[in-house]
Order: C-alpha cells, then structure tokens, then sequence
C-alpha cells in the first residue's frame, strides 16, 4: 500500500507543469586586491522541455555607500535544455573602486514574477582610502554654528573639518558673476554681492585617493527685504485701526439704540 502511494506521488508530481531551472552566481574570487581582475557570471540553465523567455533583474551594492550600486537588466530566450553564462561584472581592482564589502544580487523573472533569486559576497581591500573631509560655512569663527544662507554685509567664514592631518588642498571660491579667487582655508570675507557662491576643493594627502569636493551658499539682500516689511507694516496698522474704530462705533449705536428703546 505504501509502494502504491510513493508511486502515485512520483506520477502526479511528474504529471505537474515543471519550473525548475538552474540559475547561479559564480565569481573567481571572493576576496580582491588591487591589480586583480574581478569577474562575476551567472549561469541560467532551461531545465524544462519547452522553449522559455525570462528577464533577469542584477543588482551589486557596497554595504557601507562608498562605491556607486550597479543595475542590469537582461531578456533571454532559451530553447529546451538551453544553457547561457552571462558576464554581468568584469573589472580590474583600481582606484576607481573603494574597499568593502559588495553583494551581487540577481533575480530571474517569468511574466513578472520572480521565480529565483541568488546572492553572491565578495570584499576588496588593500586600496588607498578617501579622505574624509567636509567643507564648512558659518557666520561664526569657530562654526560652532553651520549655515549657507546670509545676507549682504555679514561676514562669512568658510572652513573645514578631517580627521586626518597633512591634507593639501586647492581651494577656489567662485562668486555669482563666475569671477573665481584662490583661497586657503580657513578664510573669511564680507559679501556685497547677492546670489550663489561655490567653493571648490581638491584634496590631496599621501597614502589616500585623491578627494574632490564642493559647498555651495547663498547671499541675499537683508536691508533691501527689510525695507519692503517696513513699507508694507503701516497699510496693516491702518487697516486695524479702522476696524477698531467702525466696532466702537458700533457699539455707541448699539448701547444708544437700546437706552431710546
């Protein structure tokens, strides 16, 4: 009787519209230095007797942010039995990556359903690291406050912040009408032009990549929108005062209205 059931479950399961497919990642390493060559393939097999059309989705993330995430899509028609290995990453470990750890994630999708997934890990290191450092702006010496909007006449004090030390840097400000002025930081200027400044640093320090970054602030006319308010604060105060007075009035007619009655 038990013989009879196992084989009544191998025929139904036998009988039943088949999807298995195989569909892996593989990469040549799993640890990376600079110099090597980094690649990653997927295998996709159609194990099913019948011709399939499937998209593949892939994915490859940096867990800590520093390298851009990459996406690829992939259409694929594959006949009965049908075997393909897709190169999906193929690179050289340079200066152009960042040390961490990645994750390769793929997907294989049949009318827009994800029927397989698979994960892959690999880490680079031994690459020289960014230099962590951020521009500052403040209308205070020690930017104990940070800002980037001021107002014409306010000194302004533009600086930075690092943890490391020995950082050579190119600084150039570049003013509303594009006229530019090379500056070392710290460095600080009265404004008496209104619009956007920009601030460009190339970074440099020996061991680290190279490090190129921005700030950008803005600079209005404060005594110009000042004026504005005070022209426009007596039209409300004459408004209310006659308000005030047409419900005073009001009232004496009210109170003298009921004392006739």
């Amino acid at each position: 009787m038990r013989c009879r059931f196992l084989t009544l479950l191998i025929i139904l399961f036998l009988a039943l519209p088949a999807s298995a497919h195989i569909f892996r990642l593989h990469s040549n390493k799993s640890s990376y230095e600079p110099g090597d060559e980094i690649i990653i393939t997927l295998e996709v097999k159609n194990t099913l007797n019948v011709e399939k059309e499937f998209d593949i989705h892939v994915t490859l993330t940096e867990e800590g942010g520093r390298y851009p995430p990459m996406a690829k899509a992939y259409s694929v028609n594959l006949s009965p039995n049908e075997e393909i290995n897709l190169t999906i990453y193929n690179s050289s470990v340079s200066e152009f990556l960042s040390n961490g750890n990645y994750t390769v994630y793929a997907q294989l999708i049949e009318d827009g359903v994800a029927l397989y997934e698979d994960y892959l890990y690999f880490s680079i290191s031994g690459l020289p690291e960014e230099i962590d450092l951020y521009l500052l702006s403040s209308n205070r010496s020690d930017f104990s406050i940070t800002k980037d909007v001021f107002i014409i006449g306010e000194r302004i004090y533009l600086g930075y912040s690092s943890s490391a030390d020995n950082i050579s840097m190119d600084c150039t400000l570049i003013y509303p009408d594009n006229h530019t002025q090379s500056i070392t930081l710290p460095f600080s200027f009265v404004p008496t032009e209104a619009g956007v400044y920009k601030l460009v640093v190339n970074a440099t320090r020996e061991g680290f990549k190279d490090f190129n970054t921005f700030l950008q602030f803005a600079v209005i006319k404060g005594a110009s929108s000042m004026e504005g308010r005070a022209t426009e604060q007596p039209s409300y105060l004459l408004l209310l005062a006659v308000i005030i007075v047409v419900i005073f009035i009001a009232i004496v007619f009210i109170l003298t209205w009921r004392r006739k009655g």
